[in-house]
């Protein structure tokens, strides 16, 4: 069975058209909401990736995967529909020269005023950018550069920042080299904005000068530290990288950090360099999904969950592991969590990919498998796990290449998911993936039109109150697109799919030409650093000063109040270069007209001739 987008029939309706055998169906997709097929339609598997020996073959050996195997259930597959693309929607670019890693968490922000997205570019650069949700009026910073004492950048896609907003609102930016410098990170002085303070480090963590790599942040408004900050210290004498926790009441001084896991393998540590996830539900619990290794190097890499609360690490069951007093003399080997895929099994070793939860507290986690079939290309499976009452319980949703390049869980639902497809028929596409029955069956939609191996790191937005805010959040998915060699050998550019304007960057200057002209040159671009905005318009307004006049039949001078001017001019794709009459006093302002070929708003600074 396969499916593809139908037509909109004279009702109006979007229809999916589903083949299965030789018999074709079209299914409303406003059944039920999602395109799902009516409970009249027999329920069987779809080979969404259009290779039976992958597709198919592999999928037994996934369900053999049990709790007498020390692994969760998974059951059998369930009805997959293609959707079609959504309507009221654009896909645009928002950075030029910008991208991001896994590991790093939060990497998208979205509050009440605007969304922030944190990335790192080829010249080493940790940037942030706002995208006011207003007009889409775009604000870009650069935060830092890695090994600026070098005299240069360097390139290192691990040291994109994590981003947090604080209990009074304010924008906190958290990065680290790639084991090459220690954790930084700056505030914004005002709440929901872009004026970063200077550079802070861990005071008080006693590893403010150890070398780290990825920063995961939470804000934990119950507890007495409600600042939580995860990272990867990196020990140069025997080439260990352990995760370590460090709290802060008011991020400026930070509790000794605690060694949150040991080593599994000591012998050849290279093979226990875990990876992980975190999600909290903003009060007290954090959850963890953690392997007990590198998927790279541990051929039998698993995934195990982990959860924290009232100051105890448990199992998924509640059954206790290890108290937070404890771990300073005794951290947690990764494998005393539940666990929820073995990498024994026939689909190979885990990769973790993200973990969230929804606003009932159910838990879901996200994973990627590698393996190699008989008689077939190396593959790669993406696999989705929900928990409940402390079990696990899963399902593949789709097989393909060998490397995943991305996948991740919708912040706020379990069953809501952005990946790039791995099938070789629709494989590069960025697609969105939900399920309205739990897990049961499920619906996917592209979110890029094409196709391409380029693109990667698929994310939504993260927002403090993932319950109520999703809901407006104007930027609804993001990924990562170009030439991707390795995690210093890139060229990228992180683009956004938006139900409002495409933003627009509003370059130039105005300065002083002669004793009564202003010289006002502007560009506007496609986001930062992009190609010029096609056919946007850009105002210039004039405001001159209140002028005094003399009158004869009274002698005497009256005032008078000031002139406003404002010309309109569409963009061409090069600098607009304008010599104005603006005298001593006038004051001067530039600006992209919102809403124009659905550009968002910019504006260059306001300048008053002298």
């Amino acid at each position: 069975m396969s499916s593809s987008p139908g037509e909109r029939n004279v009702e109006g309706r979007d229809f999916v058209t589903v083949r299965r055998g030789g018999k074709v169906l079209t299914v409303p997709t406003d059944l039920g909401g999602t395109g799902s097929l009516p409970a009249a339609v027999p329920s069987t598997k779809v080979n969404v990736s259009g290779s039976p020996i992958v597709a198919q073959g592999t999928r037994a050996a996934a369900r053999s995967i049990s709790p007498a195997d020390g692994g969760s259930i998974e059951t059998p597959d369930g009805e997959v529909v293609k959707a079609p693309m959504r309507a009221g929607v654009r896909r645009t670019q928002l950075v030029a020269d910008g991208t991001w890693s896994w590991y790093m968490n939060p990497r998208a922000l979205t509050t009440r005023a605007a969304t922030y997205v944190g990335t790192t570019s080829t010249k080493g650069d940790i940037e942030v950018t706002r995208v006011s949700k207003a007009k889409h009026a775009l604000q870009h910073a650069r935060v830092a550069r890695i090994d600026a004492a070098l005299g240069r950048g360097v390139a290192d896609d691990h040291a994109s920042p994590s981003l947090l907003q604080t209990g009074d609102g304010r924008i906190a930016a958290f990065w680290s080299g790639h084991a090459s410098t220690e954790v930084q990170y700056r505030v914004s002085t005002s709440a929901d904005a872009m004026d970063f303070r200077p550079v802070q480090r861990l005071a008080g963590s006693g590893v403010a000068h150890r070398m780290a790599t990825y920063t995961q942040v939470h804000y934990l408004r119950g507890d007495s530290h409600p600042y939580w900050l995860l990272t990867r210290l990196r020990n140069p004498d025997d080439n260990r990288n352990d995760w370590y926790l460090t709290r802060s009441k008011d991020l400026r001084m930070w509790t000794p950090a605690v060694q949150l896991f040991t080593n599994p393998y000591p012998k050849d540590v290279s093979k226990g360099w875990s990876y992980m996830k975190f999600v909290s539900d903003g009060q007290g619990t954090l959850d963890i999904a953690v392997t007990d290794g590198d998927p790279v190097n541990l051929a039998t890499n698993s995934q195990f969950h982990i959860r924290y609360q009232d100051g105890v690490f448990s199992r998924s069951d509640g059954q206790p592991i290890r108290a937070m007093s404890d771990l300073r003399s005794s951290p947690m080997d990764p494998r005393e969590g539940t666990l929820i895929y073995n990498g024994s099994s026939a689909e190979g070793p885990a990769r973790v990919y993200d973990i969230q939860r929804d606003p009932e507290g159910r838990l879901a986690l996200a994973m990627t498998t590698n393996f190699k079939p008989e008689g077939a290309p190396k593959a790669s499976s993406y696999k989705w796990f929900v928990m409940t009452n402390g079990e696990w319980v899963g399902r593949t949703l789709i097989h393909g290449a060998e490397f995943a390049q991305g996948y991740d869980l919708v912040p706020g639902s379990t069953t809501r998911a952005l990946l790039v497809n791995p099938g070789p028929t629709e494989q590069g596409r960025v697609q969105e993936w939900w399920s309205d029955d739990a897990g049961s069956t499920w619906t996917y939609r592209d979110v890029t039109p094409v196709a391409d191996d380029r693109y990667r790191n698929p994310m939504s937005p993260w927002t403090p109150d993932a319950g109520n805010l999703r809901a407006d959040s104007t930027i609804t998915a993001l990924w990562s697109a170009g030439r991707w060699d390795s995690w210093t050998d890139f060229d990228q550019a992180a683009m956004i799919e938006t139900t409002s304007y495409r933003p627009v960057q509003l370059i130039g200057s105005t300065v002083k030409e002669g004793q009564w002209h202003a010289r006002v040159r502007f560009l506007a671009r496609e986001g930062v650093g992009g190609p010029p905005a096609a056919r946007s318009v850009v105002e210039v307004t004039r405001t001159f000063p209140k002028a005094r006049k003399y009158h004869s039949s009274d002698w005497s001078y009256r005032k008078y109040s000031a002139k406003t001017v404002t010309t309109s001019y569409t963009t061409t794709g090069s600098t607009r270069s304008l010599s104005m009459y603006a005298p001593r006093g006038t004051t001067v302002r530039v600006k992209v007209v919102a809403g124009v070929q659905n550009w968002g708003a910019g504006q260059l600074p306001t300048t008053r001739m002298r």
